[in-house]
Parts: C-alpha cells; structure tokens; sequence
C-alpha cells in the first residue's frame, strides 16, 4: 500500500454504503449508461474511489475503469484482490491516463463511456451542489492526492472523436456544460445530473 497522509480504506466486500449500493426506483446514473449490450463494455475513465464502477458491475455491466494516479490504483487493486464478491468478475481496474487511453487503445467494444472529472474550483451558483455531492471525507482525501483534472475539454473532445456510441459526462446539476460543448440529453438526479453525447 503506497504511503500517503491521506487515511483512504477500500474494502469492496465489508463497505456495505459505499460497494453494495440499492436501486431506489428509477436510477438517474442507470438511465444514463442505458441497456447492456452482449459482448460490450462501459469504460470509466476516471474511476477514482471505485464506486460507480463497481455499482455498474453489481449491476451485470462488463466494466474497465480507468485510474491515471499510481497511488489510488494501488489502493483499488489491492481492494479488487482481496475481493471474495462474484459480482465484480467482470470489472478490472487498469492503471492509465484516460486521454493516452482514448488516443492509443482499441475502442470497438465500448458501448459507453462514463466520465466524471475532479474539478479545481466551482462558481457560485454550483458551489452547493458540489459540496452535496462531494463532501464526504474520502472525496476530499481522494481529490487531495489526485489534485483536478485539468485536461477535461481535451478529454471530452477526444470521446466525441473515439467512435464510442454513448457518452455520459457527470456533472453537479447546475454546473455549466462541460467545455461549451451541448449534450443531446440530461438526466437530472438531486444533485447532480447526467450530460448525454450519443450518435
């Protein structure tokens, strides 16, 4: 485990809030991934803590979630070892830089990708919704060792590019649209929302 002041767990099996999360009627996060598709993948390309992807594989999705900073991989491959579930088979982490992955790797069997970036600052007018959405105590150790993603417009333009069929991009619910550029759709959770990019 690497060393860090940072006092991060991740423990897939026995944090039962966090990796073992319940439907609650119709899930915005779901809605936006959309169907499984046979044969097809989700790639995460920011997986940070791990919990959207492994709640993707709790739900049947075939998942690669991509984690560029070599300490949190760490902690999620060490989480993903250990792990007894049967569930997350099909869920491998991989230690990568998203826009190299984007630019370098075989996208034919994305179905969908899944992005949701660190940001250095917020305005005003979304200043409580991040703090809603982001203010729990590993948020706050995750973003102190990975610091913001400052390459998110270079991200996205280069997913509208990769010839992946779906593109969700998480943000706080009333945060501007990700590098000006308009989603097809949003679906809207309480506090945050999901931007939709398809073809």
């Amino acid at each position: 485990m690497p060393d860090s002041k940072a006092n991060l767990s991740i423990d897939f099996d026995l944090n039962r809030r966090d990796y073992h999360r319940k439907i609650g009627g119709k899930d915005p996060f779901l809605k936006a991934i959309g169907k499984k598709i046979a044969g097809k993948k989700v790639l995460d390309l920011t997986a940070g803590l791990g919990r959207d992807a492994v709640f993707l594989a709790q739900q049947g999705f075939d998942v690669i979630a991509l984690e560029r900073n070599s300490e949190i991989y760490s902690y999620l491959d060490q989480a993903k070892k250990n792990c007894m579930r049967t569930d997350l088979q099909k869920l491998n982490f991989i230690f990568f830089d998203a826009l190299d992955f984007l630019r370098k790797e075989n996208l034919s069997d994305i179905c969908c990708a899944y992005y949701d970036p660190i940001f250095a600052d917020v305005d005003k007018k979304t200043k409580n919704e991040h703090r809603k959405a982001k203010s729990r105590k590993e948020i706050v150790e995750l973003k102190e060792i990975v610091g913001a993603d400052y390459d998110t417009a270079e991200v996205l333009q280069a997913l509208l590019k990769s010839g992946i069929p779906r593109i969700v991009v998480k943000r706080a619910l009333r945060a501007n649209i990700l590098a000006e550029i308009k989603p097809r759709q949003s679906i809207l959770g309480k506090s945050v929302r999901f931007d939709l990019y398809f073809f």
